[in-house]
């Protein structure tokens, strides 16, 4: 068997968010349901590639018939950013 790998910090100091991405999950369930809503939790979007955000959205919303409702958000905690080795301070641009 291979070591076990931890998913709860990112090479930094503080956790990540653990669980599985939001965009994975509503992928999944967009493909084995066909008429609940697809909402996802708040996103970090500074947190986040715009492009492979925008990009993955879409898709979903596509495959899903339109029925995603995204949630996107500046984020308000110091480790929101860590990930992507922003700071705090820059959360407004």
């Amino acid at each position: 068997m291979g070591s076990a790998v931890r998913f709860g910090r990112i090479g930094q100091p503080y956790p990540a968010y653990p669980g599985v991405m939001d965009t994975i999950a509503l992928a999944a369930a967009a493909a084995t349901t066909s008429t609940i809503g697809l909402y996802s939790s708040v996103l970090v979007g500074p947190a986040w590639p715009a492009v492979l955000l925008a990009k993955e959205a879409a898709s979903i919303d596509a495959v899903s018939g339109g029925r995603l409702t995204l949630g996107l958000g500046l984020g308000n905690r110091s480790d929101d950013y860590v990930v992507e080795g922003l700071e705090a301070k820059q959360m407004d641009r």
